[in-house]
């Protein structure tokens, strides 16, 4: 048996996706599903079905990066990290990273969401800890 259907009938058939998330910045969600899909092209084997359909939603519907270009300025500003001074406060805060503080910490919360909370020291114990607060960061939030 031989299907045939247009472009039109496919994207009734797939229908919309929803959820009830919110941006929190605009194009967020369009952007996570996007990049999703691409780590999953990246992982199919060519030649099959599954490869073919991510191929033709991807070449449909660019992709910005914004998430990637938010983890990049995060990576930049832990960098060298020593404490989080007034530059980097404002730049978390462009970010809708809410800084409270704790005792010996920093508590940082993206956009005002408790689920997305890390808490980073305000002296660091070492090196690396500027990086290992932004991996954080990016892993959690963005």
């Amino acid at each position: 048996m031989q299907f045939s259907y247009s472009r039109r009938q496919l994207q009734n058939a797939a229908g919309h996706l929803s959820g009830d998330e919110e941006d929190f910045y605009q194009g967020e969600i369009r952007d996570i599903i996007l990049t999703t899909i691409e780590e999953a092209l990246s992982a199919t084997e060519n030649g099959t079905r599954k490869r073919d359909v991510l191929q033709d939603i991807l070449d449909n519907n660019p992709c910005a990066h914004l998430s990637e270009e938010r983890r990049q300025r995060v990576k930049n500003l832990f960098k060298g990290y020593k404490s989080l001074t007034g530059a980097m406060r404002q730049e978390l805060q462009r970010l809708g990273i809410e800084i409270t503080e704790d005792g010996k910490h920093y508590k940082l919360t993206y956009c005002g969401d408790p689920r997305y909370m890390v808490t980073v020291g305000k002296t660091p114990s070492d090196n690396r800890s500027g990086s290992n607060n932004a991996a954080l960061i990016n892993k959690k939030m963005l």
